[in-house]
């Protein structure tokens, strides 16, 4: 019946035989991947169901990186602006959804194009959430596997994104070398390689290195956004070499761009603060661009830091005293930081250095201290240099302070004049007392407090009116706070540093004023129960007794005199040994020296004075004065110990007579070694400071010396550790420590010979020199295992062989591919005996041989790594590590 139904109807029959015929022809077709149109729906499935979305996920996820990454212009911005390890971690959601769907493109469709892309894509993706590891281990798959290709390049390219922003210098240097020599190397990726090259340079602190590649980049930026960021980092680069000219130009270059606010405002304060430092010393125009920011509204939470830089502008075109009130102005801003505070006391306290005004000075410099923070950029510098301020300052102000007094005991006629000063404003400050007073009693207590409110505009009714919610807008509230505040602190005027008690009578720092509380203690000026004054009894007759109090500090006998003279000359030789051993300033130091011995030719310490002229001159190579010194110090003081020190008598002795050393001489050396020993570097610097200004020329000096040198060394501070090598071998000649300090020097001189070899272009070199074994550096154990292997199941079992023999100690596992190996280098062993012995164990234990059979172990030091990441050439190393490590 059914048949009979479909004879009825030959052409629909006819039809459907053909749509069945046609779809079973295509469903064979798609279902043979190996067909040209099954290939093209696998490649369209995967490109547009998983790779398609994948990277519009990472291209969203890097965005959002960038935009939310807060930039701190206090200092260079870096290039890349990713952020951090820690920081990366927040993107786990967003990237696993990368990782399933560029997983199932591997698993599903192997055979697609777009397989590199997925493998490639993974690696973004453990880049992103700061797996860096997983993210290397993806990117070299990649370069290995598809060789040649730009999938492989771009891999490499972040690879060494990964390495940088784990910090590894020596490995994302290695690769740029790399990179950089490679002829086929992708022009459209070449932003990346200069833009690595810049970062690192930035980090290395190399400014000339970063300038070069940042500006070889320029030309393959597309995206505005970067173009503002290289631009900007390229004025703060060009500002740390002082070149302002060139800094202005990319400032410029920012602003023209129209940036983002944070962006556009540093831009500006920074133009103005170039324009000033060049050549051409433009404070018309920097003041202008700075003026212009004033006026601006949306700068109004940013006015501390524009009126900081009109206080630079006016301070560098000699204007100190607008320089001052404009850094009062930033000062007392609302937006200001802790940062801009500490730059703004600092700079306050340094005019008023340069002006001797040396209490003023240390005032400002105590408030900068105060408000030093450890985000600060210089916070290291600045916490060090106010405890030698301190000191600098307290002996400077001795030193202003009695040579004014001794100049006012002879000139009377000067001395009237001052007192009379004196009496004239607190006469005036007596009477605006009682106008506050009568004020008081008049219109009750709120009217006689004069509050620079910014809000106020001078009208009394603003602060009545204003919100009473505010304590101090509360007018018995502030009258009962002004009572309570005279009450304790008396009456101040309305000034800076209001708790120094010398602001009340006038200005303390002047040399030509008598100031009775910031020379003696306050008590000091009350009489005896006679009505005497008790602090000196010679002052001249015919006083009035309303003046005499103003007498007391003035020196008028002989041994008043003296006394202060006493107190001049050991201010200025500690000035001396400041400038000499903690702010490394010979040539200050030679200025004190001589004073002391034009002013004080018979001071107390003058045979160390001599010492220490002596020593000065050979510093400064001034050969012909040295031996003057040293002649004088012989003919006036044959027997002294300085003397000796200089002939290194002392040095050379035995020990036996070594150990007539004083003993806390001899103390503080054992707990200055002992300090080292325990590599409390600061602890040895402080104590070696406290034995220069106590105890030089001492028998133990040159032992001092030597382990201040090693401190630096330790420290990384390797200009110091020179210079103070060099200063020993100087200073004590044929003596051990000066033959130590030679071998140091020599160690110093040959590995930056070394260095420098190492920069030079391979073909410079010959190759059997190129790597060199130093068995006292750190040193990594390498496994060298086939390209095929496991590496994954091989650093598992390393893993788990850690934890159970090596629980307490870091260990680093870093894989790497040179020339057709897999390499893995283990670090966390420091010394080679300690490497051979984890070798050792890890053979016995067949850790690795478990997994894999074909795999060798060898030893590298930390500064072949580098060499052998840069040559790539595996077979080179092993043969030298096969001899050398034999």
């Amino acid at each position: 019946m059914c048949s009979q139904k479909l004879n009825k109807y030959p052409i629909i029959q006819k039809e459907l035989f053909k749509n069945i015929l046609f779809y079973s022809i295509l469903v064979g077709l798609l279902s043979g991947c190996n067909t040209w149109i099954g290939r093209q729906y696998v490649n369209t499935v995967a490109r547009y169901n998983k790779i398609h979305h994948s990277q519009k996920f990472i291209r969203e996820t890097g965005q959002g990186i960038r935009e939310a990454y807060k930039d701190d212009f206090n200092k260079i911005l870096p290039v890349f602006n990713w952020g951090d390890e820690s920081s990366l971690q927040g993107n786990g959601g967003e990237m696993d959804k990368v990782l399933k769907k560029t997983s199932k493109v591997i698993e599903k469709y192997p055979k697609s194009k777009w397989t590199d892309d997925a493998w490639f894509l993974m690696g973004q993706s453990y880049f992103y959430r700061g797996d860096f590891f997983a993210a290397i281990e993806n990117f070299e798959f990649v370069s290995t596997k598809y060789k040649g290709s730009a999938i492989a390049y771009k891999a490499n390219l972040w690879t060494l994104y990964s390495y940088i922003l784990m910090g590894k210098e020596s490995e994302s240097l290695a690769i740029i070398t790399k990179l950089k020599n490679e002829e086929a190397f992708p022009e459209k990726l070449k932003k990346g390689l200069f833009f690595s090259a810049g970062q690192i340079a930035i980090e290395q602190e190399k400014p000339t290195i970063a300038i070069e590649n940042l500006n070889k980049a320029l030309p393959y930026i597309k995206i505005k956004d970067e173009k503002i960021r290289t631009h900007y980092i390229l004025g703060q680069l060009y500002m740390s070499l002082d070149s302002f000219e060139k800094a202005s130009i990319h400032f410029n270059r920012v602003i023209k761009y129209n940036p983002p606010y944070d962006f556009n405002f540093n831009a500006q304060i920074n133009l103005a603060s170039a324009l000033v430092k060049s050549q051409s010393k433009s404070y018309k125009k920097a003041k202008n661009v700075l003026q212009r920011m004033l006026k601006d509204d949306k700068n109004i939470e940013y006015y501390a830091r524009i009126y900081y830089e009109l206080g630079a502008v006016d301070e560098m075109a000699g204007n100190t005293i607008q320089a001052i009130e404009q850094y009062k102005l930033s000062l007392s801003q609302n937006g200001t930081t802790s940062i801009l505070r500490t730059d703004a006391y600092n700079s306050i306290a340094n005019i008023y250095f340069l002006q001797k005004n040396f209490l003023q000075a240390d005032l400002y410099y105590d408030s900068a201290n105060s408000t030093l923070t450890l985000d600060h950029p210089k916070f290291e510098s600045l916490s060090k240099l106010r405890d030698q301020q301190s000191e600098l300052l307290e002996n400077l102000v001795i030193i202003q302070k009695n040579d004014s007094l001794l100049m006012l005991a002879q000139n009377p006629q000067k001395l009237e004049e001052v007192i009379n000063q004196q009496i004239k404003r607190e006469k005036q400050a007596l009477e605006a007392e009682k106008a506050r007073q009568e004020a008081q009693q008049n219109s009750g207590p709120a009217s006689n407090m004069q509050f620079n409110n910014p809000f106020s505009n001078n009208n009394s009714n603003n602060l009545t009116s204003a919100n009473a919610s505010f304590p101090f807008y509360d007018p018995s509230s502030r009258g009962q706070g002004y009572n309570t505040f005279i009450s304790t602190w008396g009456d101040r005027q309305l000034t800076d540093n209001w708790r120094v008690s010398s602001i009340s009578s006038g200005n303390a720092a002047d040399p030509n004023e008598l100031d009775e509380d910031s020379t003696s203690n306050e008590n000091s000026n009350k009489p005896n129960s006679k009505g005497e004054l008790t602090k000196n009894q010679n002052i001249p007759p015919n006083i009035e007794e309303s003046k005499k109090k103003y007498y007391k500090d003035i020196p008028f006998t002989d041994a008043q005199k003296n006394q202060l003279i006493k107190e001049n000359e050991k201010a200025a030789f500690k000035l001396a040994l400041i400038y000499q051993y903690e702010l490394n300033n010979p040539q200050k130091a030679l200025e004190y020296l001589k004073l002391l011995r034009s002013k004080y030719p018979s001071a107390e310490d003058e045979d160390q004075i001599i010492y220490e002229l002596a020593k000065v001159h050979k510093q400064l190579g001034n050969s012909e004065e040295y031996n003057d010194q040293f002649d004088l110090l012989s003919e006036k003081f044959p027997n002294s110990k300085y003397l000796k020190a200089l002939k290194n008598e002392l040095i050379n002795e035995n020990e036996a007579s070594k150990g007539n050393v004083a003993k806390e001489v001899q103390d503080l050396y054992n707990q200055c070694y002992s300090l080292y020993n325990n590599a409390d570097y600061k602890g040895v610097l402080d104590l070696k400071k406290k034995h220069d200004l106590q105890y030089a020329g001492n028998p133990l000096q040159a032992n001092f010396d030597y382990l201040e040198a090693m401190t630096y060394a330790q420290l990384k501070e390797m200009n110091q550790y020179k210079e103070k090598l060099e200063s020993i071998v100087a200073s004590y000649p044929n003596t051990s420590v000066s033959e130590n300090a030679q071998s140091n020097l020599d160690a110093y001189n040959t590995k930056m010979l070394v260095q420098k070899k190492d920069s030079t272009p391979k073909s410079s070199q010959e190759n059997n020199a190129y790597f060199q074994l130093d068995l006292n550096e750190e040193h990594f154990t390498l496994i060298i295992l086939p390209l095929k292997s496991n590496s994954t199941q091989i650093k598992s079992a390393l893993n788990d062989f850690h934890k159970e023999q090596y629980s307490l100690q870091t260990i680093e596992i870093t894989e790497l591919i040179i020339t057709n190996k897999k390499v893995i280098l283990i670090k966390g062993f420091g010394q080679i005996k300690n490497n051979r012995k984890y070798s050792s164990l890890l053979f016995s234990k067949s850790v690795i041989s478990k997994v894999e059979k074909n795999y060798s172990s060898y030893f590298i030091g930390k500064s072949n790594v580098s060499k052998l990441l840069a040559r790539q050439n595996l077979k080179e190393y092993l043969n030298f590590a096969g001899k050398a490590y034999q």
